[in-house]
Order: structure tokens, then C-alpha cells, then sequence
């Protein structure tokens, strides 16, 4: 069941809600996701490396948009993962959640770095590429 949304820009910040007034979502604006975290759930190095992990490079960068949409809820997020690879539901609550943990604590930026600079072979060239293209998008 999608519920109508509706939303408004205030002062660098988006706010959506529901048509009973219920705040579903609030989201500095894309200008900011690389720099200012949302909440104070800042992680430290390991945690960060850690939730990236969680969430899996190639993932992170697919869905990015998705994870950091001013428009989608959690759970529309959680059904396009469903819905578009063979993830089981716990995993793409968990991605989402990792993924928007990332973003929400203003580590969107370094995340993006990491993924291009990782060594790792599980990480194709074009999950790399895709990678600096975000990160062009983020600071521009």
C-alpha cells in the first residue's frame, strides 16, 4: 500500500509526510549528503568499514540513488531491492538500512572514495566507474 506523500523544501532540509499529517521522512537536501550527517550516529573507522561491508560495494553504488531519494520510503527502497535481484527480504532491510546509515552520517562522500579505491577483485571497473560518477554528482 503506497501512502500519498507530500512534500516540502524548508531551509536546506526536505520533509514528507503523509496526508494525515504523519512525518514519514526528513532528509537534508542532496547538496549536503556528502558532509552533514542527519543524526549522531557517526561511526568510527571500523563501523564504517564494517556497514559497508553490510550493505556490499556493488550494491551501495546500484542503488545509491534509491538509498538517498528524498521521495522513497525505507520500505519502497526495501521492495525495488526485492524486486530487482535475488535478495531475500531480510537482506535488502538490512542493505537499506546500512546503505541509509552511510548516507544519513554524512559519509556518503568517503564510502564512494573507498569503493574507488578498493583493491578488491569483487569490485568491477564499472561499479568503479559508476562510483566517480556519483561522487561528480554529490559534489557538483
Amino acid at each position: 500500500m503506497t501512502r500519498k506523500k507530500c512534500q516540502i523544501d524548508f531551509d536546506g532540509a526536505i520533509f514528507l509526510w503523509t496526508h494525515d499529517y504523519e512525518i514519514i521522512s526528513y532528509r537534508k537536501t542532496k547538496a549536503n549528503l556528502s558532509t552533514t550527517p542527519l543524526r549522531r550516529d557517526l561511526m568510527n573507522d571500523h563501523q564504517f568499514k564494517r556497514t559497508l561491508q553490510s550493505v556490499g560495494q556493488s550494491c551501495f553504488v546500484k542503488y545509491f540513488n534509491s538509498f538517498s531519494s528524498e521521495i522513497l520510503t525505507r520500505e519502497d527502497i526495501i521492495e525495488k531491492l526485492e524486486s530487482e535481484t535475488n535478495y531475500t527480504r531480510k537482506s535488502c532491510t538490512s542493505r537499506t538500512g546500512h546503505a541509509q546509515r552511510i548516507i544519513n552520517s554524512g559519509l556518503a562522500k568517503k564510502a564512494l572514495e573507498t569503493i574507488i579505491s578498493s583493491q578488491s577483485p569483487k569490485v568491477a571497473n564499472e561499479t568503479k566507474d559508476s562510483a566517480k560518477k556519483l561522487l561528480i554528482q554529490i559534489e557538483g
